[in-house]
């Protein structure tokens, strides 16, 4: 991972000054190594750490340049064979066996200019800049593991890998968005395109930037979600094909010496650990939490199982020392990943083994499963008797005919019968998708417009309910935001975090499949399971019900003993009740519920409440309200 930044001005300004503020700014993404290309008008920035070289002759941060050409990449491409094939096919030349991402995206770029988005497989973000011209390309991967941010101070524009590095550029001359920042309050990192500093926007995953001088940024998608189409693969040759692709797809991201595995006792972590002995070359080792005996999180058997099974060991990390709450910890953001110091003891624990690369089963719930909503397609589809026969299967016995009819009949239903009916029992209309705020947030805050829940992209013509939510999985700014903490919470601990479920190939052939090879009758990655069949051992692959591995338990037991009595201590001067965004008694009512073990929806927003306060608190100087709003230079200092 590399700290990229950008900044171009219509007129001349001192360049050089700005990027070494703004590097300086990024010193979480890397400073061993550095490169800067610069004119008077615009120039472009790189910084990583040395471990990150994939050759002792090459370092990570190296700009590439070709005539007026030059690109800075954040980025881990895979299939490089089948790139440097069709870049031959396309241009006549083969790119060196060395070569750096950003060299290949460059070459790529200059044969094919924004398509050549569709022939790069791998986690990037990237910027290209043409030196006389003065216009800017850049783009995000699908998946959004690595961070794009940009801004647009007065004739000119600015691009960074991260907030601080957008706010150096700009000279911190932006405010706090309190729209997104309530937001985040409420456990969301984003909203939309929009971040907590005013002015500094998100550039969304799976998507393009295109400015030049005069002109205004224009954002624009670049990837779509993958059809379903036909196949005339049956059930078992689609496990097959599957299990080929996860190979390739673990292969293609495996460690150069020892490969870690995040793994849990699920499918999806134990698919890429399978897959990977599959290949049978290098060190595998598999890292995991350990809970105790009668905890739900606990699947410690299954994962020795699955050890024993692949002939590996495994790193355990004791659930006792993971605080859900750390009050020494200094953040760098509003927003923090509500399982962050799990996620950091994975990762210390990986970087103890020995290991640069840590694997990780992301993907596989987005994928291979579908929640209760395919219930809803059966209706729509008029495949009632198979409706009966998932109502009469134990995985519904004790949950209610009105739950069952929650999940099938209603979502069925047309928007106006929806309406009515929830105008008859006063209640609301919100999908199962949307989000809502929690209830110490205040709704009337202007810069919420009277919002209190984002609804999640809208269904399409056409589109089966279960399409609809692999859509939002795989669209929503929420993932891709997390995805980026945790691969910034591996970065810390020195360690490359990495997804090969998300692979595009998978990803693609996921889609096309039929929603009833995600669930049926009780049965969730149905698919999964069949690739997987003879690579991990059966008390995996059976399905568990109710489903193990839950961390409900550990997260509201553990927060209330790191929170003590320090909470109620924090709020007694609330910089976010002096922003107008919450209500601290109602917050403290909440508090006190959960504290005294209440448990529900809002667990996880009390903790970004929390956090969003600390956050305030640790920058000294916020403001109180009044007609000047605080300026995010205020609270960054």
């Amino acid at each position: 991972m590399t700290g990229i930044v950008g900044w171009f001005a219509r007129e001349r300004d001192d360049v050089s000054a700005r990027l070494s503020v703004a590097l300086g700014a990024m010193t979480n993404r890397g400073g061993d190594a550095t490169d800067v290309v610069s004119t008077d008008s615009g120039a472009v920035g790189a910084t990583a750490f040395l471990w990150e070289s994939e050759s002792p002759q090459q370092h990570a941060a190296r700009a590439a340049a070709l005539d007026a050409w030059v690109v800075v990449a954040d980025a881990r491409l895979y299939y490089l064979s089948d790139l440097g094939q069709r870049l031959e096919r396309e241009t006549g030349h083969r790119p060196s066996p060395g070569a750096t991402p950003a060299e290949l995206i460059l070459q790529t770029y200059a044969a094919r200019g924004a398509d050549a988005l569709e022939w790069l497989e791998g986690d990037f973000a990237f910027l290209a800049w043409n030196r006389r011209s003065g216009e800017v390309f850049a783009a995000r991967d699908f998946a959004g593991k690595r961070p794009l941010y940009y801004a647009e101070p007065p004739g000119g524009l600015a691009i960074a890998s991260t907030v601080a590095g957008v706010t150096a550029l700009t000279g911190n001359n932006v405010g706090l968005d309190l729209g997104a920042l309530a937001w985040t309050t409420s456990g969301l990192p984003v909203l939309g395109d929009r971040t907590f500093a005013k002015g500094v926007s998100v550039l969304p995953a799976g998507h393009l930037l295109r400015w030049r001088p005069g002109r205004q940024v224009e954002v624009v998608p670049w990837w779509s979600m993958p059809p379903q189409e036909s196949s005339d693969l049956d059930f078992e040759e689609a496990g097959l094909a599957l299990r080929e692709l996860l190979v390739g797809a673990v292969a293609e991201r495996s460690g150069s010496d020892l490969t870690t595995v995040w793994q849990s006792g699920g499918m999806d972590s134990s698919a890429v650990t399978g897959a990977g002995r599959h290949n049978g070359s290098g060190a595998w080792r598999a890292v995991s939490v350990s809970y105790p005996e009668g905890d739900p999180g606990r699947e410690d058997e299954f994962i020795a199982d699955l050890a024993a099974h692949c002939d590996i060991p495994v790193s355990w990390v004791d659930s006792s020392d993971l605080p859900i709450l750390d009050w020494s910890r200094e953040l760098q953001e509003p927003f923090t990943h509500a399982f962050q110091s799990m996620i950091r003891g994975l990762a210390g624990a990986s970087r103890s083994a020995g290991a640069r690369v840590a694997l990780e089963g992301y993907g596989g719930d987005q994928l291979f499963q579908v929640s209760d909503i395919y219930l809803a397609d059966l209706v729509r589809r008029g495949r009632f008797l198979t409706l009966v026969r998932e109502w009469r299967h134990p995985r519904w016995r004790g949950a209610g005919a009105a739950e069952f009819l929650r999940w099938s009949v209603k979502p069925a239903l047309p928007g106006w019968a929806r309406a009515s009916l929830a105008a008859a029992r006063r209640s609301s209309t919100r999908g199962h998708l949307d989000r809502v705020l929690a209830p110490w947030i205040r709704s009337d805050l202007p810069d919420l417009a009277g919002r209190d829940s984002l609804p999640a992209c809208e269904r399409q013509p056409g589109e089966s309910h279960g399409e609809h939510e692999m859509r939002w999985y795989l669209t929503d700014p929420y993932f891709s935001a997390i995805t980026c903490a945790v691969s910034q919470m591996g970065l810390d601990a020195g360690v490359e975090v990495r997804s090969p479920l998300m692979d595009a190939r998978i990803v693609k052939f996921a889609a096309s499949r039929p929603s009833q090879e995600r669930a049926s009758l009780g049965s969730n990655k149905r698919l999964l399971r069949q690739a997987l069949q003879g690579l991990l051992p059966e008390s995996i692959l059976q399905q568990r019900w109710p489903k193990g591995g839950t961390t409900e338990v550990y997260f509201s037991g553990t927060l209330r003993r790191d929170a003590g009595d320090g909470v109620p201590r924090l709020f007694r001067r609330s910089r976010l009740a002096e922003l107008g965004i919450i209500e601290v008694p109602i917050f403290l009512r909440w508090w006190e519920w959960f504290a005294h073990g209440g448990q529900g929806a809002w667990d996880v927003p009390l903790l970004a409440t929390i956090q969003a306060e600390r956050w305030l608190q640790q920058r000294a100087s916020v403001a109180a309200p009044s007609s000047a709003r605080p300026s995010l230079e205020s609270a960054l200092t």
